[in-house]
């Protein structure tokens, strides 16, 4: 399995794959946010523009990223073979309501939920039924989605999903997805299965709607409007159910703001002039206040930062020791990227600011549902507006 994964990584390095990808990722996430807020008034328009740009961004490949897609299922073959071959003897798994992670309070579930005993799928990375979970991945591809890479996404979680089922069978399935192609797959799974398929918001993300035909039973969701964007975007769903959960609410105690300015570190990747910029933009924001930086928990600087490196080191936050509600509870003001983060930062009495890029020269649209809690802030403003909003508190 190691030389499948090293070819795996080969390939994608000499075809610049992966960077072509997460730079369409990156601007269907930037398009998306900026229309969202006229989507209620146009519901399908909006999205329409959002897939056109998408897919003007990934026309453009060339031969050899063409030839890489193709070659990007073979290792996935292999590797169903492989395990089919050699086949994990099958374990009891506990219930667990959360998921085993640095960031457990991201992934909680609403009392109403848990209170009936339902079995709830954990990040566990070893399945059961492999070669099956390939078979009900193979009989959805009537979705127009031809990428390998998300298509073995959603294969390895209809095999976690297939193990946590067989193993302890229970009344539902809760999951905690964004909007994908992986969730519908999931949904349309746990249907098959004769399982009622929960699904709790987690984060505000909208990937790849053109692919996307989940059903859930119930739909966990932070506010009415998504459950309306779900349904315009023809979602198969049973009860909206609505819930604030305890990381968008103010904290009971009040807290200690030893940083003055917290920056969020995106969760996708950066080019090397981007993290450059970024790298400059701290430095500014360095020259007037203590900052901190919060490296998202799957992304970390790179080597564009060496001349930085030494400084970042020492005001970078340890983020194996510290969750992300504890790194903005410190922080007087947080500075990041259309994120999650920012919503749990405005709604937990920091001062927030968003920008669009590394350079802090773009003003993203305020957020759909949570209007102006997280105000864009142009980037010749952006320390004279920090350092006259912490004079006022």
């Amino acid at each position: 399995m190691s030389l499948l994964r090293r070819l795996l990584k080969r390939m994608r390095a000499v075809s610049d794959f992966d960077a072509d990808r997460d730079r369409a990722c990156a601007v269907v996430d930037r398009l998306a946010a900026r229309h969202l807020s006229a989507f209620m008034a146009t519901p399908l328009e909006p999205f329409a523009r959002v897939n056109a740009q998408f897919r003007a961004v990934t026309g453009r490949r060339s031969r050899s990223v063409r030839l890489a897609r193709a070659l990007a299922g073979i290792p996935l073959v292999l590797a169903v073979v492989v395990r089919a071959a050699f086949p994990k003897p099958p374990r009891q798994p506990e219930p667990c309501y959360g998921v085993t992670s640095q960031e457990a309070p991201e992934y909680e579930i609403p009392a109403d939920v848990s209170a009936r005993g339902v079995i709830v799928h954990c990040a566990d990375r070893r399945g059961l039924g492999f070669a099956e979970a390939l078979g009900v991945v193979a009989s959805l591809v009537r979705v127009r989605c031809w990428n390998p890479e998300v298509h073995a996404k959603a294969l390895i979680s209809v095999d976690r999903a297939l193990g946590a089922m067989r193993t302890r069978p229970a009344e539902a399935y809760v999951s905690w997805f964004e909007w994908d192609y992986t969730s519908s797959v999931v949904s349309e799974f746990a249907a098959r299965e004769g399982c009622r398929a929960i699904n709790i918001m987690h984060g505000d993300k909208f990937y790849s709607p053109s692919d996307s035909f989940f059903a859930f039973d119930e739909y966990w969701v932070w506010d009415p409007a998504y459950g309306e964007i779900a349904q315009r975007l023809h979602a198969r769903l049973g009860a909206i159910e609505v819930y604030t959960p305890h990381r968008l609410q103010a904290p009971a105690e009040s807290r200690l703001r030893d940083v003055e300015v917290g920056v969020l570190w995106p969760a996708y990747p950066l080019s090397e002039t981007e993290q450059a910029a970024f790298g400059e933009a701290v430095e500014e924001l360095m020259s007037v206040f203590m900052v901190r930086i919060r490296p998202h928990p799957r992304r970390h600087p790179n080597a564009a930062l060496e001349p930085l490196r030494r400084r970042l080191v020492e005001m970078t936050s340890d983020s194996g020791a510290e969750t992300g509600l504890e790194f903005v509870d410190r922080c007087q003001a947080v500075v990041g990227y259309l994120s999650t983060s920012l919503l749990e930062a405005a709604a937990r009495g920091a001062l927030t600011a968003c920008v669009a890029d590394g350079r802090f020269e773009q003003v993203v649209s305020y957020h759909p549902v949570f209007g102006g809690s997280v105000p864009g802030v142009l980037a010749a403003d952006i320390v004279s507006w920090l350092a006259s909003r912490l004079g006022e508190s």
